[in-house]
């Protein structure tokens, strides 16, 4: 098995160990499985027989399991990552996101979350019935929030029309406006006119900017499976490591245009003809005065308006996030000695206690398997321990199959007497 660090670094957890040495155990997927393993992150098993019975879910798990026999019912082991819970609709826009006319510019997006990787898990068993699954997906990257949408300002405003302070009526003195003055007057001419300027119109504003969309979260890793198991299955279990997909990355929102300058203001005209008629009337009058003079002297009907802007930008989007890396997947068949090692005594003294249970109870078939599973474990070992166990086993499968003898023998003695002779 991998070391400890290289379970789901992505997660960054504390591998917790949990210890589990016992006769039979049944993983059920019907009940949850965080009840059973708490905090632990890796959980190792010990056990004569584990019964699967549907997707047993320990999601970025590392799990050992050594076992005699695997009993599976519809099961599944699964370690793979979790489910992200930051993920958005990559194509929807939270209207709270979108640039107002006070603050034109969209606000970003919020990023997905990086999928989970996968745990890993180590499967060791003497053999297997049913059908079973392992499973060590890293899970699938969390989509991104889209931007918001620009806003386009408020218009610049229209200029206010021009208006007269003060006349110089043939006086030292210039005229004065509101928004500035000046007199018109030819050489020679007998009339006097002043202008007073109607005010500029007020500047456009940019556009407001698309906000960015967030950054999608990478997939998660696949996890490392490995499968060993004596005898081999007569339905070859299902073995998935797959990476996890990358999320999709939020749609570019829109930008806006830029608002509409002002226009400016009215120009206002003054006459004075001597000896004392006068008259004020805006540069854009149909009279054939005003038309006359404002023909002869250019005087646009309006002061300036304001000036144009840019629109908004639609800014790159981010990078695209990636997808995990697979796992590793490996399945062989071994022989108990290339097992032997991954048990321990204790293990194998409960799995001997269970047998001996089994024979006194007059479960024959299954003492001698747990008694040869125990022999076959401890052939070849030099421990004290291990090495008693394994005479133990011995002497006890030598006598089942005595006792086994012996009754076949009373059997076939009692089919050659024939039946009781009848009075």
């Amino acid at each position: 098995m991998p070391p400890d660090t290289a379970l789901a670094p992505h997660d960054a957890v504390t591998p917790l160990v949990l210890r589990i040495t016992v006769p039979t155990l049944l993983l059920d997927g019907r009940r949850p499985a965080e009840v059973f393993v708490h905090q632990q992150q890796h959980v190792i098993i010990h056990a004569d027989i584990v019964q699967v019975r549907g997707r047993y879910s320990l999601p970025g798990r590392r799990i050992e399991i050594f076992t005699r026999r695997i009993e599976a019912e519809d099961g599944a082991i699964d370690v793979s990552g979790a489910p992200v819970t930051i993920s958005h609709d990559a194509s929807q826009v939270d209207p709270s996101l979108d640039g107002t006319r006070e603050s034109p510019d969209g606000k970003p997006g919020a990023p997905g979350e990086h999928g989970h990787h996968a745990g890993s898990i180590s499967l060791i068993a003497g053999e297997i019935a049913g059908t079973l699954r392992l499973t060590a997906d890293g899970s699938r990257g969390g989509n991104s929030q889209r931007g918001g949408h620009g806003a386009t300002p408020p218009d610049g405003a229209n200029g206010r029309e021009g208006k007269f302070k003060f006349h110089a009526r043939y006086g030292a003195k210039h005229p004065e406006g509101d928004f500035g003055a000046a007199t018109v007057r030819p050489p020679g001419w007998r009339w006097w006119w002043e202008e007073a300027y109607g005010e500029k119109g007020g500047d456009a504003r940019p556009g407001g900017n698309a906000g960015p969309a967030g950054q999608a979260g990478n997939g998660g890793n696949g996890g490392q499976i490995e499968l060993c198991c004596v005898a081999a299955p007569p339905t070859p279990p299902q073995l998935t490591a797959e990476a996890g997909a990358a999320g999709e990355t939020g749609v570019p929102a829109t930008a806006a245009p830029a608002s509409t300058p002002g226009i400016g203001g009215r120009n206002l005209l003054w006459q004075y003809h001597f000896p004392g008629i006068e008259w004020e009337k805006y540069a854009d009058d149909p009279d054939s005065d005003v038309r006359d003079i404002v023909a002869k002297f250019g005087i646009p009907a309006r002061a300036a308006s304001g000036s144009t802007s840019q629109p908004g930008r639609v800014p790159d989007p981010p990078p695209p996030a990636a997808a995990g890396q697979p796992g590793t997947v490996t399945s062989r068949q071994v022989v108990t000695d290339d097992i032997a090692g991954q048990c321990d005594a204790h293990y194998l003294g409960v799995i001997q206690q269970c047998a001996a249970t089994d024979a006194a109870h007059g479960h024959r078939s299954r003492a001698l398997a747990r008694f040869q599973w125990v022999a076959n474990l401890t052939r070849t070992a030099q421990d004290d321990e291990s090495v008693r166990l394994h005479h133990e086993a011995r002497e006890r499968i030598a006598a089942l199959e005595q006792q086994q003898d012996a009754v076949l023998e009373d059997r076939s003695v009692g089919s050659m007497d024939g039946p009781a002779p009848t009075a």
